[in-house]
């Protein structure tokens, strides 16, 4: 009787921790999200003798094989999971020859024109939750600068690689990896170089938190 009255109070014991335990294990719930590059744009930095920085030697030859130029980038993510995601790391990648694996968020990539990566999380004001079936846009821009044949090779057919890293925002789970690879034809606008899915012509896009947020209003 006293074993099994102490076998009892252990299966109640068990039973009773099980959910104690079990909020410290990740959650097993499939995470589903997608991502996609729906706008880019590249534009040269012009050299100017008047702006401290910014002018460049075109008699040497050191300065002419380097391109100094800013770009963004827009990813469209959208969450079809049950619960809200959270998007800790995204990556955007530009260039002539581009590879990616699925479930890896690295992107291999010979002559890239432009590698942005970052962290998401703590990048307050900047909410990287996503609601359950929802998407949002995000916005990756900088000023960067390559070799002069690297930026030459926006003329031809080139490869648009985006990729997010993700979990449950609001309990423990794994973090799950989804990412997108395309060749397209770049838009030659007066030397600068567009890519847009995104837009209507009546329509703009404002950025907040950094370039972060992105959203779509109507042209004044």
């Amino acid at each position: 009787m006293i074993v099994a009255g102490s076998l009892l109070a252990l299966i109640i014991g068990l039973a009773t921790a099980y959910p104690l335990f079990a909020s410290d294990f990740p959650s097993l719930m499939s995470i589903e999200t997608d991502v996609d590059v729906v706008y880019a744009y590249i534009s040269a930095t012009v050299s100017n003798t008047n702006i401290t920085g910014l002018w460049r030697n075109q008699s040497s030859v050191l300065e002419t094989s380097n391109q100094v130029f800013s770009y963004l980038i827009v990813l469209n993510v959208t969450n079809y999971s049950n619960e809200s995601v959270r998007i800790d790391r995204l990556t955007a990648v530009i260039g002539p020859k581009v590879s990616a694996t699925e479930g890896s968020l690295h992107a291999a990539s010979i002559n890239a024109v432009v590698i942005d990566s970052r962290q998401t999380s703590g990048s307050f004001p900047f909410d990287n939750t996503i609601m359950p079936y929802a998407s949002k846009l995000i916005g990756l821009s900088g000023i960067t600068g390559s070799p002069a044949r690297f930026y030459e090779a926006l003329n031809n057919n080139i490869f648009l690689y985006g990729g997010i890293e993700s979990q449950l925002a609001y309990r423990v789970s794994r973090l799950t990896i989804a990412n997108s690879l395309k060749q397209v034809q770049l838009h030659n606008v007066g030397g600068d170089y567009l890519y847009n899915e995104l837009l209507q012509e009546n329509k703009m896009l404002r950025l907040f938190n950094g370039g972060l947020d992105v959203v779509i209003v109507a042209r004044d």
